[in-house]
C-alpha cells in the first residue's frame, strides 16, 4: 500500500502485557503537597520521591515532570465543515517543567520544591497540576499525581462536561 504497513494485534496480547505490568511492584514512591498562592498567582509543589527496596530494576536517571494543565477551553472554529461551531478543549498543557531527581540522601529519598508561575489569562477554577517520575533509559513512567489547583464542589459537573461531545 504505496509503503504504508498494517500492523494487527491480538487485543489478547495486549489485555495480558498490561495486566502484566500492573503487577509489577512499583519502583518508586512520590508524595506531593500543593500550595495555590492565587494573589501571587503561583503554584508551589514540594515533592518528594522515594526508591523503593522491593525494586530489583536497574533505573537510568530519574526525571520529574510537573504540568498545569487547563480544561474547558473553548475555541470558535472559523472554517471548514465545522464553521461556526464551538469546540471544547480539556487537558490542554500550559506550562512544563522538568526537573532531574538525581540527589537521593541514605534512605533513598529525595526532595524537591517546585515553583509555578500561573499566566494571568488562564482560568484559575480550571487548572489543574500533574506530577510524573520517568525513567530516562527505558522512558517508563515510574509514578503520577495529579488534581485541580481549586477543589471543585460541583465535580459530579467536571465529569460530566468532560464526557460530553465536545463539538456543540
Amino acid at each position: 500500500m504505496n509503503g504504508v504497513s498494517r500492523h494487527y494485534c491480538n487485543v489478547k496480547d495486549i489485555k495480558s502485557a498490561i495486566h502484566k505490568e500492573f503487577e509489577k511492584p512499583p519502583v518508586v514512591s512520590l508524595d506531593t503537597d500543593l500550595k495555590l498562592n492565587s494573589k501571587k498567582k503561583k503554584v508551589d509543589l514540594k515533592i518528594s520521591v522515594k526508591k523503593l527496596e522491593e525494586s530489583k530494576e536497574e533505573l537510568g536517571a530519574i526525571l520529574l515532570f510537573a504540568v498545569i494543565f487547563e480544561d474547558r477551553l473553548e475555541t470558535k472554529i472559523t472554517g471548514g465543515e465545522s464553521k461556526d461551531k464551538t469546540v471544547l478543549e480539556n487537558g490542554v498543557v500550559r506550562h512544563m517543567q522538568r526537573n532531574d531527581v538525581d540527589k537521593f540522601n541514605k534512605e533513598g529519598r529525595s526532595s524537591q520544591s517546585v515553583s509555578i508561575k500561573l499566566n494571568d489569562k488562564w482560568k484559575e477554577d480550571n487548572l489543574g497540576v500533574v506530577v510524573f517520575l520517568q525513567d530516562s533509559k527505558s522512558l517508563e513512567i515510574l509514578q503520577s499525581w495529579g488534581r485541580y489547583l481549586k477543589k471543585s464542589e460541583d465535580k459530579e459537573e467536571n465529569k460530566k462536561e468532560s464526557a460530553k461531545n465536545p463539538v456543540r
